[in-house]
């Protein structure tokens, strides 16, 4: 279709128009591991959240505009290197959006959207230089508190293991979720102790051979469940747990 003489940019007033099949728009997905840039949005841009169906949901943004009368258009980056790799990050689509606003467009300085990409490279980066070493075997507990049941999302999972122990959690990949749910268990009964703590027993029991083999080097625990309520056990009943559940030897590791 040809463009009207009218609406095309003055000669001097654009950089070509990016297309699809360039090459530096495969760097921009695979620098973004195919994620939004946009600090605090962890949008995964590859697949629909709905039908979970792969997709390309993601658009490659300017920081400076292609078009001097665009989005931080102004800057004095020449237009022959407004298509280059160092202005160009990706973003799901209501960001892209957001940052091309011409309201909110000193929300959005040049210098911050270049500080969003790179920080979000950089930790790209070096979550996969983390190698098999680095990975933890996660085991979560959940019971009542007070009749509800707490949940512990993969997000948090993830947070906790990465800024705390960097370390990849394993069932994020696939390989390894271990779910103990005491949630079942009725909670003002006298043996919810003693068959809480036989179901914890037996799913040590499970594991206990890929951690003799090596199989799993460490473990990560995120339990949220009751302690003691108002029908703690006596010291009686305590004893009586301790005697019947089988003793394990402590796993070693950090």
């Amino acid at each position: 279709m040809t463009v009207p003489k009218h609406r095309q940019p003055k000669k001097g007033d654009s950089a070509p128009e990016l297309a699809a099949s360039n090459p530096v728009v495969l760097e921009v997905w695979a620098r973004a591991a195919g994620r939004c840039q946009f600090f605090g949005c962890p949008e995964y841009l590859l697949k629909d959240n709905v039908t979970d169906l792969a997709a390309k949901l993601g658009d490659v943004a300017h920081i400076v505009a292609r078009k001097r009368k665009g989005p931080r258009g102004n800057d004095p980056l020449p237009l022959e290197k407004r298509n280059e790799l160092e202005n160009l990050m990706l973003a799901c689509p209501n960001h892209h959006k957001r940052i091309d606003n011409k309201r909110l467009e000193a929300r959005y300085p040049v210098h911050l959207l270049r500080q969003y990409k790179h920080d979000h490279e950089e930790r790209i980066f070096a979550l996969t230089s983390l190698g098999p070493d680095c990975e933890t075997a996660v085991i979560r507990l959940v019971g009542k508190i007070r009749e509800d049941v707490p949940t512990i999302s993969d997000q948090e999972v993830r947070t906790a293991t990465l800024e705390s122990l960097h370390r990849v959690p394993r069932f994020l990949a696939g390989k390894r979720t271990e779910e103990i749910n005491l949630a079942g268990l009725p909670s003002r009964s006298a043996s919810y102790w003693t068959v809480a703590r036989e179901i914890i027993s037996e799913e040590i029991r499970r594991i206990k051979p890929d951690l003799e083999q090596k199989k799993i080097t460490h473990l990560s625990i995120f339990a949220l469940a009751r302690i003691w309520g108002e029908d703690k056990p006596t010291a009686a009943q305590r004893e009586a747990v301790e005697a019947s559940s089988p003793r394990e030897e402590p796993v070693r590791g950090e």
